[in-house]
């Protein structure tokens, strides 16, 4: 008697811990998600901090009618998180503790599970400071909440694939039991206080089935958030503009005056990489260069181009000048000989007039063209840098500063694939963790004390 007792609870047993419904059919496990905070967005790294409850809800039909206690070893469903970086297993592997029954007349049964952690996901930044990206979080059906692997339906079967598939949101159509439809993410209103650098935009979310042996189901959702360009924008963009406009003030000095030009433009240059490795230090070493990379880099070179003009234009009117001096010493001798076969003798004068006192030489025209073009080539050089800067800064923040003005706040970010649905932060439905709201009511409504 005690044998047939101790069998038939072990095949009791055996039942409960195996997967419910037909044998070679995944469970529906529907999950629902509340996003409680977001935190510590760390681009350099790659990750972010989140606080979020998960609750899952399906159907066992074992437990129908049943108005015990919940079997510790009743088959549970479970996600794991393949981009947490500090969730143990022991955090997720807690068996039948926590599950509850639902609706006792369709076998809902339904579990909830607070999560805070970080994660990991990939930022692209090559739009800095107009950068755009998602904190991305994937859910898969690879394990049970006792530990064991769901990938396969266990031996017997004929076929392979998951124990159960994850589907977001709650629809009673397809859980029966369930009170009404229910959205995959809601939000708490504070949701992206704590992210002072970046704007919430939205939510995406996708769910997908991965084929071949061993497989599993995904939920791949995120939440796309957007920096907020002011603070790089007023503080480095345009200090670095402000810093070139002194650099192009070499030009009202004149071109033989080589030491003030030179001195402008390198503190200039050093003004410009001193913002550049102040830049480096809040950003990622990255193999590609962003925009403000970009801007500094256009800087430096355009500093060098000046600088390098400068020194050109100095050199060669220094060189005239030499070219200058030499005819009119030539043209010294050969007044002193024409004036030493005269009749009146102009060698004493020669004498006289040759080492201190200066000779008045008529300047040829010649050397008031040299003159000029080379001062018309210094100004139309200044005014070609100019335009070119000007014409680069346009190319760089021209059309991001255009979207940033012009975008409508739900519009959906280019950079999502389509596949993804996409719902703005306004349309998510939120609701006061916190009760916040109730608290500045409650005291809204008492009486002042006078």
């Amino acid at each position: 008697m005690t044998d047939t007792v101790r069998r038939l609870s072990s095949d009791v047993r055996a039942k409960l811990s195996s997967k419910p419904g037909t044998p070679e059919v995944a469970v529906k496990v529907f999950v629902t998600l509340l996003i409680k905070d977001l935190s510590d967005l760390d681009i350099i790294h790659g990750t972010f901090y989140i606080m979020m409850g998960v609750k899952l809800h399906w159907i066992d039909e074992r437990m129908i009618g049943y108005d015990g206690d919940v079997p510790r070893n009743l088959w549970c469903p479970m996600f794991a998180l393949p981009n947490a970086l500090d969730v143990a297993d022991e955090e997720l592997f807690e068996g039948a503790r926590g599950v509850m029954i639902m609706n006792p007349s369709t076998g809902l049964l339904s579990f909830q599970k607070n999560i805070s952690a970080r994660f990991l996901s990939n930022f692209d930044i090559r739009e800095f400071p107009f950068d755009e990206y998602s904190m991305d979080v994937r859910f898969n059906s690879s394990c049970l909440r006792d530990g064991r692997d769901a990938t396969t339906f266990g031996q017997g079967c004929r076929t392979r694939g998951a124990q159960f598939h994850l589907l977001p949101g709650i629809n009673p159509d397809d859980c029966p039991g369930a009170p009404s439809r229910q959205a995959f993410i809601i939000r708490d209103k504070s949701v992206g206080m704590h992210l002072p650098e970046h704007t919430v935009m939205g939510v995406h979310q996708f769910d997908y089935v991965k084929p071949g042996a061993n497989t599993c189901s995904f939920i791949s959702w995120g939440v796309c958030v957007r920096r907020v360009a002011h603070y790089y924008f007023f503080k480095v963009v345009m200090l670095l503009w402000l810093t070139t406009g002194f650099a192009f003030s070499a030009f009202f000095f004149p071109i033989y005056d080589v030491d003030e030009r030179v001195n402008i433009v390198c503190t200039v240059f050093i003004a410009c990489v001193a913002t550049l490795y102040v830049i480096d230090e809040a950003l990622p070493r990255c193999a590609f260069l962003h925009r403000i990379d970009k801007l500094v880099m256009l800087t430096t070179i355009m500093l060098f181009s000046i600088c390098v003009e400068s020194c050109a234009v100095y050199q060669y009117s220094k060189a005239q000048d030499k070219q200058l001096g030499a005819r009119q010493a030539r043209l010294w001798v050969h007044s002193c000989v024409a004036s030493s076969n005269s009749p009146a003798g102009g060698a004493s004068v020669c004498t006289k007039t040759a080492p201190n006192a200066p000779i008045e030489i008529p300047v040829t025209l010649a050397s008031l063209r040299a003159g000029n073009w080379m001062a018309d080539m210094d100004v139309w050089f200044g005014y070609a840098a100019f335009t070119l800067y000007v014409l680069f800064n346009l190319q760089f923040f021209g059309p991001s500063l255009y979207r940033l003005k012009m975008r409508l706040p739900e519009a959906r970010p280019d950079w999502l694939p389509e596949h993804k649905t996409y719902t703005p932060i306004d349309k998510v439905f939120a609701i006061d963790i916190w009760a916040d709201m109730v608290k500045k009511k409650q005291a809204s409504k008492q009486p002042t004390q006078s």
